[in-house]
């Protein structure tokens, strides 16, 4: 009925069952704390879908603190008790450190621990082990929750919250790849913008920084979450400001979903001849004109609505006559050349090259094997094509690939039109071009495959 005997310390809040059965007779369970632990514990009341509570550390005392956990299981007329001892760890306020203080740790002070191919750098006090600390913080950037690996990633953390902050924020914590949690980390959504969360794991040096990270068996773990206590209206408030379209498109847009709890959003066109309220776009004829629209994007959280307008250029369709497409996958069977600092795939007369990262070898030393085109920051790749007039990239749909792919092809193509789909993203020119290179100055991508548009 309760896990495991060796769960016999506390340090975090935990899920009991509430509700079972037992040869066939559904027994409803509930539970107390003793008297030594009721201002640091409190037990929760609802079922979530697995028939589960929430018994919640609140708090913690400075030194270990050993109390009785009761559950009282009853089916029908009888009841039964069973009685599990138990200490609460103490924590001093001490030990829970601030982002600031992370930040500011020595990243020279560190050991080297190899994993796989791979060797990474871990803030260590002792030089023979990889620290563990525990850091609190605001959430800027809620990160991204992958349902193939059913963890989270990137999630971004400061000591004082700001709206405006995000994860590019100099004073922002990156939180990488969390452990499923059982209590507060489940799945999509269960973290936000402006909740208090902390974070027990190691601390690795990442471009010269320190990021919260894995290492070896120690997997960064949620100690705690106190959700966003901001008003309705400012959550709502918030969520707009957050909103962001392309002034001028060639695709549908997409109304992404709010990073503030309690919010949802939905839009509508001043025009849906031409974008309809779903987002879906269909371009003016070649030979009419560019097409404005206004968005009217409205944020609801509980009582509280909020509207916004956004006025967006459609541009009408290229009168150039496209061509046959060709479309290169890079899945690694698809490789020409693959040497320590290349990789080129051609295909139907197109050719990519990948070439070596500032800061790392992007082919890895000629041991990448992953089915996608792996651009680091640093890196330089090249698009090969008689007359492209439209390429369409397909990014990676696992982590922030697409919107690092995005940035990049902005500041590579600031007069380009450029629209994001999910992970799709369409670069058009406004005539045809024979190269198209991409210095990658943001952040990494992955893309899977392109499919090159030529003129006819």
């Amino acid at each position: 009925m309760y896990g495991k005997a060796s769960y016999n310390e506390t340090d975090a809040s935990f899920a009991v069952l509430g509700k079972t059965q037992y040869n066939g007779i559904e027994c409803a369970i509930t539970w107390t704390v003793s008297q030594e632990v009721a201002t640091y514990m409190s037990v929760g009341t609802e079922l979530d879908s697995d028939n589960k509570v929430t018994i919640s550390v609140n708090s913690r005392p400075e030194a270990d603190v050993a109390y009785k956990l009761t559950a009282t299981a009853t089916a029908g007329n009888e009841s039964a008790k069973h009685e599990f001892s138990r200490t609460l760890k103490g924590q001093k306020v001490s030990d829970i450190m601030s982002v600031a203080q992370v930040l500011a740790l020595d990243t020279t002070k560190v050991i080297e621990i190899k994993n796989g191919k791979n060797t990474f750098k871990y803030y260590s006090e002792d030089g023979t082990t990889a620290k563990v600390v525990t850091v609190k913080g605001y959430v800027v950037d809620p990160g991204t929750w992958s349902s193939q690996y059913s963890n989270f990633s990137d999630i971004y953390i400061v000591d004082e919250y700001s709206d405006a902050k995000n994860k590019n924020s100099d004073d922002a914590l990156q939180v990488y790849r969390i452990k499923p949690d059982s209590v507060f980390l489940k799945g999509e959504g269960d973290v936000c913008r402006g909740d208090l969360i902390t974070f027990e794991g190691c601390l690795q040096v990442y471009s010269g920084k320190f990021e919260m990270s894995y290492c070896g068996d120690v997997n960064v773990t949620c100690k705690n979450l106190e959700q966003d206590k901001r008003t309705d209206e400012q959550r709502a408030e918030a969520a707009l400001n957050e909103v962001e379209f392309e002034s001028t498109v060639i695709a549908d847009i997409v109304l992404a979903k709010p990073s503030f709890r309690g919010v949802t959003l939905s839009m509508t066109s001043s025009n849906t001849a031409v974008i309809a309220n779903d987002g879906k776009v269909t371009r003016p004829a070649a030979d009419a004109s560019d097409a404005t629209v206004t968005i009217t994007v409205t944020a609801k959280c509980g009582e509280a609505t909020k509207n916004k307008q956004f006025v967006i250029t459609v541009k009408k369709l290229s009168n150039v006559v496209a061509g046959n497409p060709a479309t290169v996958t890079f899945a690694a069977a698809n490789r020409d050349k693959f040497e320590a600092d290349q990789v080129t795939f051609i295909s139907g007369g197109a050719t990519v090259t990948l070439d070596k990262a500032s800061s790392s070898t992007a082919c890895n030393n000629g041991n990448y094997t992953a089915d996608e085109l792996r651009a680091y920051k640093g890196t330089n790749f090249k698009i090969e094509y008689t007359g492209i007039t439209k390429i369409v990239f397909h990014s990676s749909s696992v982590g922030s690939y697409t919107a690092n792919l995005e940035s990049n092809l902005k500041a590579a193509f600031p007069n380009a039109a450029i629209s994001v789909v999910g992970h799709d993203i369409t670069i058009e020119f406004d005539a045809a071009v024979n190269e198209v290179l991409i210095a990658m100055s943001v952040g990494q991508a992955r893309i899977v495959s392109i499919d090159i548009n030529p003129a006819a």
